[in-house]
């Protein structure tokens, strides 16, 4: 629990503030103090009234039957016994395996770390780690061999140059003033919001289609939340626009989706990163019966894409009506 909340609200803050998550691991193991002490004490409260509760019980049981006293003694006594063999068998594992824990959260972290650097957006499961492994500084146990005011003065100056670091950080961050200019895209957009109905659904490009999505607020059939197997498929049918189809082909699919407007982005139609890699030559990999004839989006350029309509266009996006 302690773990959840301390991750939940190092994310909250980061998306708050803008600031990369990394930043707030010093914040992550205050959290993560602070919230376990709380928990400590809640469950200790919790205890202390389930005993008292258990008392009661007892009490209650023993006036309506003497014969409960012997019983509660024969189960005090199991009870005592089984903690004894349980506490004996720990220390067995313990005296056996003194590191197993670090060990364990050593592996783990070296796990997390192989995922966050395969995937960057999954280093908020290392992230936090690093702040539970942070609690070994003060471990007895690994660092033995150090009087106790020494642990804690290097403890404390650990943390003091993280929040340097970090707030070096944030100020850096906070420093930023920029300012998002995008014409083309701002002249679709109210194009979009003051000259189409607001049930009016469109299909694009992800990043597009999500920018319509947030600036209008119309219906859209693909976003960049890509994760999703039919968000996948939805989108591998909406990039027809971009393959080498036919004009009928493209439109019986868009209709499919109950698609109203179409946006095409001339960058999206002839950007080439690298060989191999521009919108046309990938389709070419997948749609070898149409390879060798024009790119739809060359096509709707031209006027020729019967039975599309051109609704809107400026010098990077183009806007087809589809039909009914």
């Amino acid at each position: 629990l302690s773990v959840c909340l301390s991750v939940c609200l190092s994310v909250c803050l980061s998306a708050i503030a803008r600031v990369d998550l990394l930043d707030y691991s010093l914040i992550a193991v205050l959290f993560y103090a602070a919230i376990s002490y709380f928990c400590v004490l809640l469950l200790q409260l919790l205890y202390a009234e389930f005993e008292r509760y258990v008392v009661e019980k007892l009490q209650v049981s023993e006036a309506a039957n003497p014969n409960q006293q012997s019983l509660k003694r024969k189960v005090e006594e199991t009870t005592e016994q089984q903690a004894g063999e349980v506490k004996d068998a720990k220390e067995e594992v313990e005296s056996t395996k003194p590191m197993a824990a670090l060990l364990y959260h050593l592996f783990q972290l070296t796990a997390f770390a192989v995922i966050a650097i395969l995937i960057m957006r999954l280093k908020l499961f290392f992230t936090p780690h690093i702040c539970l492994m942070t609690a070994f500084l003060a471990s007895k146990e690994v660092f033995g061999f150090l009087k106790s005011s020494h642990r804690q003065a290097i403890v404390v100056l650990i943390l003091a140059l993280m929040s340097i670091q970090g707030f070096r950080n944030l100020q850096h961050q906070w420093s930023i003033q920029g300012e998002f200019n995008n014409a083309n895209q701002e002249e679709l957009l109210l194009w979009i919001q003051n000259h189409t109905s607001p049930n009016a659904v469109f299909a694009g490009s992800m990043p597009v289609a999500a920018a319509v999505k947030l600036s209008t607020e119309r219906p859209i059939v693909n976003h960049p939340h890509y994760e999703d197997i039919g968000l996948r498929e939805r989108t591998h049918r909406v990039y027809q626009v971009y393959s080498r189809k036919p004009p009928e082909v493209v439109y019986s699919t868009l209709k499919s989706l109950q698609v109203d407007y179409v946006i095409l982005e001339d960058t999206w139609c002839h950007q080439r990163s690298q060989e191999g890699c521009s919108m046309g030559e990938i389709w070419d990999m997948e749609d070898e019966e149409n390879i060798g004839k024009e790119q739809f989006c060359n096509l709707a350029r031209e006027g020729v894409s019967e039975p599309f309509g051109k609704a809107f266009d400026n010098s990077v996006y183009l806007v087809l009506r589809v039909p009914k």
